[in-house]
């Protein structure tokens, strides 16, 4: 069965964390897309801001590696998407989470973390929505190292929120989530 609509899209990759506990609740795989333009201060991701830096794959070939992983690893109950920042590549992150609820279910655990805020940094909302109406919790803001608080459960800085993404595409508010470590 066919679960990507456009398997000749591609991305670079900068690396491919097969079991991660700090980027979300449980042990996710962790994807990291090249690209970003946030240019942080004292980014923890430095060299995949380039989004030229990494592997470059079909948006086919990533997906057939990231399920393969995932289904050899059965402590795996989730992915997130980070970088880079994804949402600087709308159609692979829209196309992948699709796919991947398809393949597992829509009860899969799908994270993404981007320096954009949701609610600011975005003029087209409908065009948002399509992109991240697979996503189950977004991470969203920029990384500010005067904020820096490592008593946070999964976030660099404290200015971050935990965002219900299908709250946001579902009644177009912002409702923030809580994790504490």
């Amino acid at each position: 069965m066919g679960y990507i609509k456009h398997p000749e899209l591609t991305t670079n990759v900068a690396a491919i964390n097969p079991e991660s506990i700090v980027d979300g609740p449980g042990v996710r795989l962790t994807l990291y897309l090249s690209g970003c333009k946030h240019n942080c201060y004292n980014c923890h991701n430095k060299e995949e801001q380039d989004f030229n830096f990494g592997t470059k794959y079909t948006l086919q070939e990533l997906f057939n590696q990231v399920t393969q992983m995932i289904d050899s690893n059965p402590i795996v109950d989730g992915i997130t998407l980070s970088g880079g920042d994804p949402l600087y590549q709308p159609e692979i992150v829209q196309e992948l989470t699709y796919a991947l609820k398809k393949y597992y279910g829509t009860e899969f655990s799908i994270w993404l973390y981007t320096g954009f805020v949701l609610d600011k940094d975005f003029e087209d909302t409908e065009a948002l929505y399509a992109t991240i109406k697979n996503i189950d919790v977004i991470v969203d803001g920029l990384y500010i190292e005067d904020l820096k608080d490592y008593s946070q459960a999964f976030r660099g800085s404290t200015n971050q929120r935990f965002i219900d993404v299908h709250t946001l595409v579902k009644e177009g508010q912002i409702v923030e989530l809580n994790y504490l470590i």
